[in-house]
């Protein structure tokens, strides 16, 4: 029963120590806490996310549907615009929203088909949204 009610608790996207050969951070998430700044991201006046504790921004690549925590620099591929639902649409491809996918009983975030995506809440989507009073990115 407790691990059910665990599987249940909002989770935050957060930027991982994990790099890659471009210099960017691989991306998880964890339960929300309302006190860690690496579960913060603010959305910047040219449509950027940057993660409040370490300053990287949220980036799309562009030849795959993997995101990551990447060095800012503003282009298309790290500009997402908030929907009114609360979803994060790619402004690179706007087909493509921020979503996640279950590897291995992990989730890993990534890009999905705005259209192909379920609109109910947490765990059972397959999407993430924006909680702007506290600047999180959660399913």
């Amino acid at each position: 029963m407790q691990a059910q009610a665990q599987a249940q608790k909002p989770q935050c996207l957060i930027e991982t120590t994990q790099s890659n050969t471009y210099g960017c951070h691989a991306l998880a998430f964890e339960p929300c806490d309302p006190e860690s700044q690496k579960q913060q991201w603010r959305q910047t006046d040219v449509f950027t996310l940057r993660n409040a504790k370490t300053n990287s921004c949220l980036d799309m690549f562009r030849q795959t549907d993997d995101v990551h925590a990447c060095p800012c620099h503003s282009d298309d591929n790290q500009r997402w615009a908030s929907l009114p639902n609360g979803r994060l649409q790619s402004t690179f491809n706007n087909q493509k929203c921020l979503g996640y996918q279950d590897v291995a009983g992990t989730l890993s975030p990534t890009v999905r088909g705005c259209y192909h995506i379920h609109l109910s809440y947490h765990n059972h989507s397959t999407d993430c949204r924006v909680y702007k009073p506290h600047h999180r990115v959660y399913l």
